[in-house]
């Protein structure tokens, strides 16, 4: 089964280096353990990297990987490098498939991410999943 994972930056930052490390890896654990022999997981994110993207002050999504690297947790690093190479999701789209992007087309009146509706946009398109945390 194909997984397409969408990184929700509109529910960044957390309070605190820690707690944006806990719930993202908490996170990162659950789709790792999702993972059986022919599944797909693809994380897009709206870029062409996610490391500079702020999970809380001072704490990029690089800083993440590199703590990842620093305690030791590799199969979670090669896991998450794995699953990254498919962004952004818009080079990677069909013509079709952009065209059906182009008709959508979502307004939600008076909230904060109306002018950000992009990564909502794509996961609908694709059927994906949000990933958030719950900052």
């Amino acid at each position: 089964m194909d997984f397409s994972i969408f990184f929700n930056d509109l529910s960044l930052p957390a309070p605190s280096e820690d707690k944006a490390y806990v719930l993202l890896f908490d996170a990162f654990q659950g789709i790792l353990h999702l993972n059986r022999d022919d599944d797909r997981f693809i994380l897009y994110f709206d870029g062409n990297s996610l490391d500079p993207c702020q999970l809380a002050e001072n704490f990029t999504y690089g800083d993440f990987k590199n703590r990842l690297y620093d305690e030791q947790e590799i199969d979670l690093l090669s896991f998450l490098q794995e699953i990254e190479d498919k962004s952004p999701f818009i080079d990677y789209i069909s013509n079709e498939r952009l065209y059906d992007l182009a008709d959508l087309a979502p307004y939600f009146k008076d909230r904060p991410y109306d002018n950000r509706m992009d990564i909502f946009s794509l996961a609908w398109l694709e059927s994906g999943i949000m990933l958030s945390l719950a900052s």
